[in-house]
């Protein structure tokens, strides 16, 4: 709910002070005379406020990212998402969290283990730059289909790319230019 009174600048300094260093909404709303905790949070989400790598406010996040940070230590290649939620027995969300607030500050992707549906990434501490995304190379026989059926006709019938195969109908396609005797007597 917006529409309070406006924010002086050096209310809005000790905000901008205290969050990302690990302050609660609490200890900051008694440094401010007549702001309460849910205009502080409101002034925080609305300059998308953010705390520093590794400034958690509540005890039980310190202890969650300790945890974390030791299961992916002892790993040598690197964990997924879900390797980090068993090993460190937190829940998915903590991690997902935790990894997008550590990824390029501390945590990079090693790489990548192939699934069932599209690859996981391996998540480690560093801060070296992130593994390449490794995409399809291989084209199976439908997808060359797939692609041949997509050539665009008016290209083809340019000359700037081959035509399909004579079996397509509806398309450009590839004949013989020689005039026959049978086409001489029709014309």
């Amino acid at each position: 709910m917006s529409g309070g009174k406006p924010w002086m600048t050096w209310e809005a300094r000790i905000v901008w002070e205290m969050w990302p260093n690990g302050a609660s909404l609490e200890d900051i709303a008694a440094r401010l005379p007549g702001r309460s905790t849910d205009a502080i949070a409101e002034f925080r989400d609305k300059n998308h406020m953010r705390r520093k790598p590794g400034c958690f406010a509540l005890p039980h996040q310190r202890v969650a990212r300790d945890r974390m940070n030791s299961a992916i230590k002892l790993s040598e290649n690197g964990l997924t998402i879900n390797e980090i939620v068993e090993k460190a027995k937190v829940s998915k969300c903590t991690v997902l969290d935790f990894v997008k607030e550590m990824h390029g500050n501390g945590l990079y992707v090693a790489g990548y283990r192939k699934t069932t549906r599209k690859p996981a990434a391996l998540w480690k501490l560093g801060n070296l730059p992130d593994a390449s995304y490794p995409y399809q190379k291989v084209v199976g026989p439908r997808t060359e289909a797939r692609l041949r059926r997509e050539v665009n006709p008016f290209l083809t019938a340019a000359g700037f790319v081959r035509p399909p195969p004579v079996s397509m109908v509806g398309r450009v396609y590839q004949q013989s230019m020689s005039i026959t005797d049978d086409e001489m007597e029709a014309a």
